[in-house]
């Protein structure tokens, strides 16, 4: 692995997103980075300075910054990892590409083409390294999908019911969720899209 961070030691990720109550950070972050060996969860940041400390104190963060410029700003921040609703990201990842900080952001990148566009031209202009998250694609039952596609399988098992029927019941649970979003945000325009993508990009 190539490290990123400018001293000896482990990668010193800032998680912008990080809140006490929960959510996908709490999530899927924390457990991830606590169980990699090379990385340590250094610094959070929420939406306000009091809900930063209060996630850092539950976590045992040892920095808690009021704001994701404040973090990508911070000498102790090798990887910026941005972890929360779309129509943010733009404002949320900007600084921290401006400042030269490699950047790790949940799908998708931004709310539109543009601003992914934006994004990706601004790290690559500097030089970043820049990840976006889609975990779905990870899983093992889509990856054994995956396999028996590829090798053209033509065994005689229910792979077509049984994908349809998984489709279905990840359709129930992600289109009322992408509905949601939908509504509240207008970045997507159809639910059946958003998982897929999540799923097989």
């Amino acid at each position: 692995m190539t490290s990123i961070s400018p001293h000896q030691g482990p990668i010193r990720v800032g998680v912008v997103g990080l809140r006490a109550s929960g959510g996908w950070a709490a999530a899927a972050h924390v457990p991830a980075l606590a169980g990699l060996d090379g990385y340590e969860l250094r610094a959070l940041s929420a939406s306000s300075a009091e809900s930063a400390r209060v996630a850092a104190e539950k976590y045992a963060v040892a920095l808690s910054l009021g704001s994701a410029e404040e973090l990508a700003r911070s000498e102790e921040v090798d990887l910026v990892v941005v972890t929360v609703r779309v129509p943010e990201h733009l404002e949320l990842i900007r600084p921290a590409l401006e400042v030269g900080k490699t950047v790790f952001s949940e799908w998708p990148l931004g709310a539109d083409l543009g601003q992914a566009k934006e994004m990706a031209d601004l790290a690559h202009r500097r030089g970043l390294l820049t990840a976006v998250g889609l975990q779905a694609r990870s899983a093992p039952p889509l990856r054994y999908l995956q396999d028996l596609v590829a090798e053209g399988s033509n065994s005689p098992s229910p792979l077509p019911s049984s994908s349809l029927r998984t489709a279905e019941v990840r359709a129930s649970h992600d289109s009322h969720v992408a509905v949601h979003l939908c509504r509240r945000t207008g970045v997507f325009r159809d639910p059946p899209t958003v998982m897929f993508i999540h799923s097989y990009t």
